[in-house]
């Protein structure tokens, strides 16, 4: 027990009295400890601190490991049991989020010796200036203070001029931040950005993952139907990679902008806390910047334990953003048909619940964030603002003998310094904020890395049949080959068939009954599940498909695609030459009405659908593979011209491969081939009579 003796007799006054002797003896006496205290030992408190709060950080973050373990030690047999019943993690600030952050910046910063190097010693350079800056003009706006309370005019005239100088290489610098930051995140980008489209645009991994992306459209169109807002992200398919373009443009954008900001956000406050430190220490000790780095570390702590899952919030915003212009997308898409079926009203519906639940979420988010922005209004704007003036005083109080325009300076001096402290040591203990943000794009960029990582393993994995690719091979050669759609059923079982050059073959079948899918095993974008294949490069065949692509620019642009203009005029083939394929297709007239050959439009939306598919044809006729295989590509084209175009292919030696169920293309080819839709097939030689009995049948 201690006792407080407040005279020398051994009396014991009223402790009223003990509080007025102890308030009358001066501050100074209360904060002269503190004057000892050197930088030195400011900056190693500063730094327990920090330590102290990394320890915390981490105790709690391996508690929550611990309980999440028991809880799937507890889990683990049901969940074996059931594979639905396991879902991917969600975004969060986790080691998956370290490794997927990791993975990713990989990309985004290649090398040491790149640009993106340079642009951050210069950020660096930039943010140690406006540091320093900060203390110039504090020291300069203090000294100002002291002349006006000495009431020397022309010594404050200059100080004033003094912040007018200062001010220009300080706005200079933000502006340098600014720019340079903007910079970073420009090169971030751009190398993420280059490599998604290596790996995106290449080993028809754009197919494979456009294939994932479309799953969930036949459950949307019953959900739409049901009443309900099923997006595609929604789809009971676990491997299901919701809006891919989404991903790879706006949430990528997002994250290189955090990724960017935050050496700024981690680095500046970081240094301008140990250096105002160090200079606030001159005036008051240490103590009053520890009682402010403790007061927000406390309100940190509080503002993490209210704070909900933004990281989560965050990712799912960007999904339901995807979802919702992906259905725009969609009706823009198939503009048309939609106008045909007179499905204006169900597509307006499906849009208008499609923004009824994003709209839902953002009110829900900006709920969520209101209150967290209430909290931190309370706890680290006016509650430091009462803590900082509080602080500023100390170094007033501590300061002895000095007159009224010292202490003028001291504390305009002080609070200049520490607005600043405090807006960095907001920014460090509220840094879970920023990294739970980055941890939603991390979530959405990071699964789409890894999705097109595994694109050719999976491939590869899915199926065991052997396939011999041979360089100026004139066969294509099927032993015992069976066909699945990937993880289903069989559509094909044991094909052999072998087509030799010059020897046409038709394949019919009914709906559904593998046509397509076989000419995908032949172009290798599908694996085949067993048996051998032999079959030329890739680069000898040709495809042309029922929908017709035709990108925006000049008709010569969509004759030649996927040349380009380089490409034609290194094969030396003449703009005659190119007239006369447009003859042997009979788009003469249309392309003469449409301005010529270089003439720039959207061809998509000019051309009809015959005209469209003639447009492929030529490009066919343009490359003379040794193959060409045509998937109802001449469905769109009138009876009467179709011959000519087969008639065409044939006379520049490319060998046919058509799937097509008009009958008089039976004299057009060597051999039928027709599947029943049940696994089986059957090969004749063609005829007319024998396609039609094939087609009574």
């Amino acid at each position: 027990m201690i006792r407080l003796t407040c005279s020398s007799n051994g009396l014991h006054p009223p402790w009223s009295m003990c509080v007025l002797r102890l308030s009358s003896r001066p501050p100074s006496q209360y904060f002269r400890f503190g004057m000892a205290v050197n930088r030195k030992l400011a900056v190693a408190l500063v730094c327990v601190g920090a330590l102290m709060l990394m320890r915390y950080l981490r105790q709690r973050s391996n508690s929550v490991k611990a309980v999440s373990g028991q809880t799937r030690g507890s889990n683990a047999v049901t969940a074996r049991s059931s594979k639905d019943a396991a879902k991917p993690p969600g975004p969060r600030v986790d080691m998956l989020f370290l490794k997927r952050l990791r993975r990713v910046f990989a990309i985004a910063y290649p090398s040491i010796y790149g640009v993106e190097t340079l642009l951050i010693v210069v950020l660096t350079f930039l943010l140690v200036s406006r540091t320093r800056l900060t203390v110039i003009m504090a020291d300069v706006i203090g000294r100002n203070a002291k002349f006006l309370v000495q009431r020397n005019a022309r010594q404050f005239i200059s100080g004033v001029a003094d912040i007018g100088l200062w001010s220009i290489p300080s706005a200079a610098v933000n502006s340098g931040i600014r720019f340079t930051t903007a910079l970073l995140e420009g090169r971030f980008r751009r190398n993420v950005q280059v490599e998604l489209h290596k790996r995106f645009l290449s080993d028809c991994n754009f197919v494979k993952l456009s294939s994932q992306a479309n799953e969930g459209e036949a459950s949307v169109a019953t959900a739409a139907a049901d009443g309900e807002a099923r997006t595609p992200s929604q789809a009971p398919k676990a491997a299901k990679l919701d809006n891919p373009d989404h991903r790879m443009t706006q949430d990528l954008q997002l994250f290189c902008f955090e990724v960017a900001d935050l050496f700024s956000t981690v680095f500046k406050p970081t240094m301008d806390v140990i250096t105002f430190v160090s200079h606030l220490a001159v005036n008051g000790g240490v103590l009053p910047p520890a009682v402010m780095i403790g007061y927000y570390i406390v309100a940190g702590y509080v503002l993490r334990l209210i704070m909900p899952n933004f990281a989560k919030l965050t990712a799912l915003t960007q999904q339901k953003e995807g979802d919702f212009r992906h259905i725009h997308a969609q009706i823009i898409q198939h503009a048309e048909e939609v106008a045909f079926y007179r499905g204006e009203r169900i597509e307006r519906d499906n849009a208008d619940k499609y923004i009824d639940t994003l709209v839902q979420h953002q009110l829900h988010v900006k709920e969520k964030k209101s209150v967290a922005d209430f909290m931190d209004a309370v706890l680290i704007k006016y509650g430091a603002t009462c803590v900082g003036y509080a602080v500023c005083s100390m170094g007033v109080f501590a300061a002895k003998d000095q007159g009224s325009a010292e202490l003028t300076r001291i504390y305009i001096r002080s609070s200049q310094l520490y607005i600043p402290l405090a807006r960095a040591i907001g920014k460090l203990v509220m840094l879970h904020r920023r990294f739970t943000s980055l941890a939603g794009y991390t979530f959405r960029v990071g699964e789409l890395v890894e999705a097109l990582s595994r694109m050719s393993t999976e491939t590869h994995a899915a199926g065991n049949a052997t396939v011999q690719e041979i360089a100026r091979c004139d066969v294509v050669d099927l032993q015992n080959v069976t066909i699945a759609v990937p993880g289903g059923e069989d559509l094909i079982k044991n094909l052999t068939i072998r087509v030799e050059r010059g020897q046409h073959l038709l394949i019919r079948g009914t709906n559904g009954s593998g046509k397509t899918s076989l000419i995908r095993v032949l172009c290798g974008l599908w694996p085949a599940k067993s048996g051998t294949i032999v079959r030329p490069p890739a680069s000898d065949f040709y495809v042309l498909s029922q929908r017709t692509f035709l990108p925006i620019g000049t008709m010569r642009e969509q004759l030649i695609y996927p040349d380009t203009l380089d490409d034609f005029r290194r094969k030396g083939i003449s703009d005659d030459e190119l007239w006369q394929l447009i003859a042997d297709m009979n788009l003469t007239s249309v392309i003469q009405r449409e301005g010529g050959l270089d003439m720039f439009k959207d061809w998509h939306e000019v051309l009809s659908g015959g005209e469209r598919q003639r447009v492929a044809f030529i490009r066919m006729l343009y490359f003379r593979p040794v193959f060409g295989i045509i998937d109802e590509a001449t469905s769109a084209v009138s009876t009467e011209t179709e011959p000519n175009m087969y008639v065409a292919a044939q006379r520049r030696g490319i060998t046919l491969i058509t799937v097509s169920h008009r009958t008089q293309l039976c004299d057009y080819h060597a051999t039928l081939l027709t599947l029943d839709g049940q696994g089986g097939h059957q090969i004749t030689k063609s005829s007319a009579s024998a396609v039609a009995a094939s087609n009574d049948h």
